[in-house]
């Protein structure tokens, strides 16, 4: 039998092997559990991990025992003890010195190896294994640890057959676009994709463009619009609670196993149903949900929480949004995935073809010799088109050939034209409507402008975009963009004069622009879709 002990420390054992990152201790090998081992497949029939989980993060973690896995043999063992909390607390809750030892780790001789990273409840240990593809045979509290034995089982070779409901979609924006492009990705990967989709509406429409196949709806169920829409919602919920059943239970014999979905009400519309016919459930939330929370007397909230705990993972884009929902939504955090949503990295050679399409447009339409600054969005009023336009008024007087260029369609719109006649820029602000290949109106951008206050924010791909075409971004110093975009964005205030103050310092100075584009660069690559 051939044994490992992983994170040996002081306890060398003979006839197997003994492996440790720390250099100061014996071992037969010295290589880092968080990374890659360097050692066969299928070559262990045993793991020794003791006192090693706790000094790894949580993805380091999920490294570590998706490796453990790949060197076991079949039905290898794997052998645990991490520190259990709850039994700790309770015995040293007078002696915090002690106390604070077995929780953060004990650095007084390793300040890194000795630092506590994550913990365990039983459960959540059963569940970490699980996922890794161990099956739990033993758990047992022995003093102040949590001893454990778990079997590598055989992976499920059950194909991937996913819905995705796009039921409460309303028009085609950032939320959208992303599901397409993931999708294509998954497509690529062999998973079979269906969509349910309201009849005739934008996102459908786009989705058959993609050959993608989709069950349509006669109608938008959605409880977070106005009156009007809530009205709505109730006189359709009893043929939706008759539709919704019936295609789930059809699309189950089809063998579809997984549903997705991102929209508010079909989380509590279709989860339900869909959990009970067997479906794994995967919600994404975009944004935090305090706003939508409050509406109608808070009866959005009230239908949230009691399905939440239905869905097996939750995926949230950014910090920002995951440490707002936990105490908005009460969502297990071990259920939460922080995933950021990607986009297609462009290759140096597509960037420059664009660019190229982009000195042909610029010409037709007469921004030739101008610094053009421009956005792309929605067009709504917490999105910051009103404040661009006035601090474009501003910057004016310092920059004579300021060009403002909005890409994007909305309710918006007529206000939007009617504020550039009234500062009188309409001859400088170009309206383009929506633009089906982004990168084509970035192109035409010296300075892409993200000036969004909007609560209801997700990741905001739009500047990601620009970053992607090597567009310098001013944006608002507000989340989520200051965590997506971090030090490769010139951030301000929110407000109309500090915005005008940065798109002046960007028109003075091409090298701050050049520089933003290389961290821009440097960026990106996180935010790959693939």
């Amino acid at each position: 039998m051939k044994r490992l002990n992983l994170g040996c420390g002081k306890d060398y054992r003979k006839g197997w092997v003994n492996v440790d990152a720390d250099k100061s201790v014996k071992a037969d090998l010295y290589f880092d559990v968080s990374k890659k081992f360097p050692l066969k497949d299928s070559s262990f029939d045993y793991i020794l991990a003791q006192d090693l989980l706790e000094h790894l993060t949580y993805q380091q973690a999920k490294n570590f025992l998706k490796e453990c896995y790949r060197v076991l043999k079949p039905k290898g063992r794997l052998r645990i003890r991490i520190p259990n909390l709850f039994d700790i607390f309770k015995r040293f809750k007078k002696d915090p010195e002690v106390l604070f030892k077995f929780v953060y780790g004990d650095t007084s001789t390793h300040p890194i190896f000795g630092l506590h990273k994550w913990a365990y409840t039983r459960e959540t240990l059963q569940k970490t294994l699980a996922r890794a593809g161990f099956r739990l045979l033993w758990i047992k509290e022995v003093e102040t640890n949590f001893e454990a034995e778990a079997e590598k089982v055989k992976l499920p070779e059950k194909p991937l057959k996913l819905v995705i409901s796009g039921l409460d979609s309303g028009g085609f924006g950032g939320a959208e676009k992303f599901l397409l492009e993931l999708s294509q990705e998954l497509k690529k990967e062999g998973v079979k994709i269906k969509f349910l989709t309201v009849k005739n509406s934008e996102f459908e429409s786009y989705l058959k463009k993609a050959k993608f196949k989709t069950l349509s709806f006669p109608f938008r169920n959605d409880i977070t619009g106005n009156v009007k829409g809530l009205i709505k919602f109730f006189a359709l919920l009893p043929l939706s609670l008759y539709l919704y059943p019936k295609t789930l239970k059809n699309l189950k014999k089809q063998g579809f196993n997984l549903l997705l979905t991102s929209g508010f009400s079909d989380k509590f519309l279709l989860t339900p149903l869909a959990k009970l016919l067997g479906f794994k459930i995967v919600w994404i939330e975009f944004a935090p949900l305090d706003f939508v929370f409050k509406k109608f007397f808070y009866l959005p909230k009230i239908f949230y929480r009691l399905v939440k705990d239905l869905p097996d993972i939750v995926v949230v884009p950014t910090y920002h949004t995951k440490n707002k929902l936990i105490p908005q939504t009460r969502i297990s955090e071990a259920k939460m995935r922080l995933i950021p949503c990607g986009i297609k990295i462009l290759k140096a050679l597509k960037r420059a073809e664009y660019k190229r399409k982009a000195k042909k447009l610029k010409k037709k339409l007469g921004l030739e010799g101008s610094f053009v600054i421009g956005q792309i969005s929605r067009l709504q009023k917490e999105k910051g088109q009103e404040l661009l336009l006035k601090a474009a008024t501003l910057a004016k007087r310092k920059i004579p050939n300021l060009k403002v260029v909005i890409v994007g369609k909305g309710d918006q719109l007529d206000s939007l034209k009617k504020l550039a006649k009234k500062l009188k820029v309409q001859k400088d602000v170009l309206f383009l409507g929506f633009w089906e290949d982004v990168y084509e109106a970035l192109g035409l951008f010296d300075v892409f402008v993200f000036p969004s206050y909007w609560k209801g924010e997700g990741l905001g791909l739009a500047p990601v975009e620009a970053l992607n075409l090597g567009v310098p971004v001013i944006a608002f110093d507000l989340p989520p963009a200051n965590e997506v975009l971090k030090d490769s964005a010139y951030f301000c205030k929110p407000n109309e004069k500090s915005l005008t103050k940065a798109i002046i310092k960007l028109y003075s100075s091409p090298q701050l622009r050049r520089k933003l584009v290389l961290k821009g660069k440097r960026k990106i690559n996180k935010y790959n879709i693939e």
